[in-house]
């Protein structure tokens, strides 16, 4: 029985996947399985990851979203300890035998995460995220305070994942998010102050659908609320703005997307538009968030 299970979920994304999965092959650490759970891919993803391992399983499954792959891999996992990876982003040769090592060395943790490199097709250096706080972390994550949790540099005991259930199938973003709220809500997680993981920023991973991040922060939002009623309004504005600026924002400034100008016409209560000027700093680190939100979420 392998110790680790590393999970990544696919979808047409055959180049990348074998990239990924190589990363995995490449670590220190011996005891490991990979499951690829591909999500209905119509590419040649089956043929880029013949033959590369007998530690890889390959699960194909019908189209149904990257959270439900998720969860059918969980399904199948062998290990004591659970890791993620999407199909775009890598693991350095250290990072299971690293995570393994803090949850062994600090059993009263639940999960750990670790700081993430950003680079661009070219291999641009883009930044990082840095893994910086540890402990009961309920608050910063459900709050989307300033706390950066990246999916590829998280493992978790199998025995948390057994205990608060799996990705939310429902929710098309911020399902990770979402995840780590729960872990965090009954157990502590530990930040690893170390890259784990390399984040691919391409074409096929950026924000194209304004309305549909809208949507989604509608729903994480309502689904907070309705789990955790010792939430008072004014935090249920803080978690939408917060949400809101970092994604919105970064909608609005992107070029490439056509009519981002009017997005705050479209947004109704939520509009940011142009002269985007009521806006406040909500945190010591100066995160910013709309004050213009409806209580309405």
């Amino acid at each position: 029985m392998p110790n680790v299970s590393v999970i990544i979920p696919t979808y047409n994304r055959a180049a990348l996947v074998r990239k990924a999965v190589e990363s995995v092959l490449e670590q220190t650490y011996a005891d490991f399985e990979v499951i690829v759970a591909d999500d209905g891919s119509i590419d040649n993803t089956r043929e880029m990851l013949t033959g590369l391992s007998e530690r890889v399983r390959y699960v194909p499954l019908a189209h149904g979203g990257r959270s439900r792959a998720r969860n059918h891999a969980l399904t199948l996992a062998k290990g004591r300890y659970i890791a993620f990876l999407d199909s775009d982003d890598l693991f350095f040769p250290y990072t299971p035998a690293t995570q393994v090592d803090h949850l062994e060395r600090n059993p009263e943790y639940g999960m750990v995460y670790g700081s993430a490199i950003c680079f661009s097709e070219t291999g641009e250096f883009l930044g990082a995220y840095e893994a910086e706080k540890s402990g009961w972390l309920y608050y910063d994550i459900a709050l989307y305070l300033p706390l950066t949790i990246t999916l590829p540099t998280v493992m978790l005991r199998k025995s948390v994942v057994e205990e608060i259930g799996g990705f939310d199938e429902r929710m098309e973003r911020f399902e990770d998010t979402d995840m780590w709220r729960r872990v965090s809500r009954r157990h502590k997680i530990l930040a690893i102050n170390k890259p784990l993981s390399k984040l691919l920023t391409h074409q096929g991973n950026r924000l194209r659908e304004p309305i549909n991040e809208l949507n989604n922060i509608k729903y994480y939002v309502r689904k907070l609320m309705k789990e955790d009623r010792s939430f008072r309004d004014v935090c249920k504005r803080k978690l939408a703005a917060n949400l809101f600026h970092h994604y919105m924002f970064a909608v609005y400034r992107d070029p490439s997307i056509a009519g981002r100008q009017s997005l705050g016409s479209r947004f109704g209560p939520y509009s940011i538009g142009p002269s985007a000027a009521d806006v406040i700093c909500i945190s010591s680190q100066s995160r910013c968030a709309v004050t213009n939100l409806s209580a309405d979420v």
